[in-house]
């Protein structure tokens, strides 16, 4: 079967499920130019916020272990018109042992995108795959959602896919992208290693900096007291395993200051 035929029906299936969701954190990827490099980020209720890690679940469809989610989007003029968006994914695909991402996963992940592709992820770790490219929309935009699949034997778990987006013209490439994909696992599960990717791989540019926005203010105070006594790997600045009156003193230390990647 030609996965492409599938589309409209994962497209549907997945826009209801993702939809059905109640509080489902997952989001699209909002991108920006900042300093003539591709800028990733997430919407939030106050606007964008730079962050790297999203979570998105699998869901079988005609016998593929599929989604669409996160999709791609930005505000009209982000790019120059006549220039297109690539991908390259940088790593072979990682999968969660309940402690981290170190074990490279037996299966591959690949992407499609209407008749472009399929292009697979890597076998041998710390090598690349060079994808496809997709043309910026005449007004600038581009809001693009491919087709991710895991493929065979598709096992239960949780994998870790990295991607950088690459430019046709001269605007620099994005820093690394983390996709935390579930495939049949708890969201408990699924959301220990978002936590993780979020604390261990791809950490805020200062760790005082906890929502991730380069600013170190009463937004971050307030996650890191909503945490006080626990282990939240996100508001445990010292790594010692208990957000404390330790933590407390450094984001204080830092308090006002403004953090760049």
């Amino acid at each position: 079967m030609n996965r492409n035929s599938i589309t409209i029906i994962a497209a549907t299936t997945l826009a209801f499920t993702h939809c059905a969701l109640a509080g489902d954190p997952h989001s699209d990827v909002i991108l920006t130019v900042e300093d003539n490099a591709i800028t990733i980020n997430s919407e939030t209720p106050e606007g964008t916020t730079p962050t790297r890690v999203f979570g998105s679940d699998l869901v079988n469809i005609a016998g593929f272990w599929t989604t669409d989610e996160p999709g791609f989007d930005n505000l009209p003029g982000t790019f120059p018109t006549g220039t297109d968006i690539g991908f390259v994914i940088e790593d072979t695909v990682r999968k969660w042992d309940g402690q981290g991402f170190d074990d490279t996963a037996t299966e591959q992940m690949s992407l499609e995108f209407s008749v472009l592709g399929p292009v697979f992820s890597p076998t041998t770790p710390g090598t690349e795959a060079v994808g496809f490219n997709i043309p910026v929309q005449p007004d600038g935009g581009w809001h693009k959602h491919y087709d991710f699949f895991l493929e065979s034997p598709a096992s239960a778990g949780v994998y870790l896919l990295t991607l950088r987006l690459t430019h046709s013209g001269s605007i620099e490439d994005s820093l690394p992208l983390f996709l935390v994909f579930n495939r049949s696992e708890s969201e408990t599960v699924h959301d220990a290693a978002i936590d993780y990717v979020i604390s261990a791989i791809a950490p805020p540019s200062c760790p005082e900096d906890l929502n991730n926005d380069n600013i170190i203010d009463t937004a971050d105070l307030g996650i890191l007291i909503a945490a006080f006594g626990t282990a939240d790997p996100i508001a445990d600045i010292n790594n010692d395993n208990i957000v404390d009156t330790a933590d407390l003193g450094i984001l204080i230390a830092q308090f006002g200051n403004i953090c760049n990647e």
